[in-house]
């Protein structure tokens, strides 16, 4: 994470300032998973084939429920499985930390980015003095986007 970060920082404090909001988000969205799972799971009953309404779940019902349980996309970790306190608290220290870095990004002005001043010099320069007579066309390359 700390070199996809970076990366992104390389590329522009915008692209940074997204991909930190886009952490956050995920994170909170774990969070409220994890938390909604310790309310409501009960190993001793376990969830049965029958909805609310005591009719037999549909196999999309089923998925839904699995899905509330367990965390990952590619490997599946079941909730039960895992110390989710400890992992409640790992989350929110990663949230401040992340936080702060999104609020040291977002106070990068236009006026104070200078990555972005110094590219706007050497596009006034090959502007002010085309290769080509004429020809002020610039192409600009960046390996990161959003």
């Amino acid at each position: 994470m700390k070199v996809n970060f970076l990366k992104r920082l390389e590329s522009s404090i915008e692209s940074f300032e997204i991909s930190m909001r886009r952490t956050i988000d995920k994170i909170d969205l774990l969070i409220d998973k994890i938390k909604n799972f310790d309310e409501n799971y009960d190993e001793h009953t376990q969830p049965s084939l029958l909805g609310k309404d005591m009719e037999p779940l549909t196999p999309e019902d089923s998925e839904e429920l699995e899905s509330m349980q367990e965390v990952g996309s590619k490997l599946k970790f079941p909730l039960k499985h895992l110390d989710t306190d400890k992992w409640l608290g790992d989350l929110k220290k990663d949230r401040d930390q992340i936080l702060i870095l999104l609020n040291n990004a977002e106070s990068v002005t236009v006026q104070r980015d200078a990555k972005l001043a110094k590219l706007k010099e050497i596009i006034r320069e090959k502007a002010g003095t085309p290769i080509n007579s004429g020809n002020r066309k610039i192409l600009i390359f960046t390996a990161f986007s959003d």
